[in-house]
């Protein structure tokens, strides 16, 4: 994330080519959890699509600034685009906040 205000969780979907990508795992972030609060992840792989869900834990403020979220690994065999869908930030009243751009992107074997 970059230049955000006042997040406590985020959700999203990352879509891709499942013929040619196959997910294996993630790496927690460094952004919520950078005072020392505890981060839950919830990480569903389906078919084509992972179902993200990050958090932080207990009556904690919202974080502010730049950073990684999460850090999602692939294993890949082929190109692939990789996009984003139902995406959110949330702030510590599980209210949106408004006016982020997900930006997505192409993963390339070569």
């Amino acid at each position: 994330v970059e230049s955000v205000s006042n997040v406590y969780g985020a959700a999203f979907d990352v879509d891709f080519d499942s013929t040619k990508m196959t997910y294996d795992g993630y790496a927690a972030g460094s952004f919520l959890e950078h005072d020392g609060s505890g981060v839950a992840y919830l990480i569903s792989p389906q078919p084509g699509k992972l179902v993200v869900g990050i958090s932080r834990q207990g009556a904690v403020s919202g974080v502010s600034g730049s950073g990684t979220l999460v850090t999602l690994k692939f294993r890949a065999t082929g190109s692939s685009s990789v996009t984003f869908s139902n995406t959110s930030l949330k702030d510590p009243s599980n209210q949106a906040i408004s006016g982020i751009t997900w930006n997505g992107g192409t993963v390339t074997v070569q």
